[in-house]
């Protein structure tokens, strides 16, 4: 709302809280008590400004003394989006909050490495024909990753069991996407470098 100077006749910004109470004039410094703004003869409601000649709320037209128009409704306030960017950070919070944990972050990290490793290990010994020990270490490599992953999906530090109750919805669908997609690549690439040996022996 706008509070007038009734010395410099400046009009200031205000809040409706100050209504009643003395105000400070920034241009000639007088202080004068803010006046509330003026009420609509007929609905009783408040008028947009003191200049304001139709009310807001009924449509009555204070110089004619009639209503005149419909009640127009404020203007709804303008949607701001937030920059793509943002948003996309924010749709990644409510599904990964453990990524936004250093911990999680560091635990996730050092998962994946020793996961990698035991994978790694995997396509060693499948390479020597040992299909059931390369079996029992992708398994290993694949509860490893698991649970690296459970560290990102969930805000604390939980168990692999625990993940499994609490992530749901669009977060359990993110968790089986991200655990199957690098395990269908590695059980392929295992078949591919057996049957590379099979065929160069």
């Amino acid at each position: 709302m706008q509070a007038h100077c009734p010395t410099c006749k400046n009009s200031s910004k205000v809040s409706a809280a100050l209504v009643g109470r003395p105000f400070i004039c920034p241009e000639c410094r007088t202080t004068f008590t803010v006046a509330p703004l003026p009420r609509c003869p007929h609905c009783g409601e408040e008028l947009s400004g003191a200049e304001a000649v139709i009310c807001l709320h009924c449509g009555f037209h204070l110089e004619r003394g009639e209503v005149v128009a419909e009640a127009a409704a404020p203007p709804p306030a303008p949607v701001v989006k937030p920059p793509l960017v943002i948003r996309f950070l924010c749709a990644f919070q409510d599904v990964t909050p453990g990524l936004f944990r250093p911990l999680n972050v560091v635990m996730f990290l050092l998962l994946v490495v020793i996961g990698v490793g035991i994978a790694g290990l995997a396509v060693l010994v499948l390479s020597f024909g040992l299909f059931f020990e390369t079996l029992y270490l992708g398994s290993f490599a694949m509860v490893v990753y698991a649970q690296a992953l459970a560290f990102l999906f969930l805000p604390q530090l939980h168990s692999l069991k625990t993940a499994f109750i609490e992530i749901e919805g669009e977060a359990w669908t993110a968790y089986l996407t991200l655990l199957f997609a690098p395990a269908v690549l590695l059980i392929v690439g295992m078949l591919v470098a057996g049957r590379g040996q099979v065929g160069g022996g």
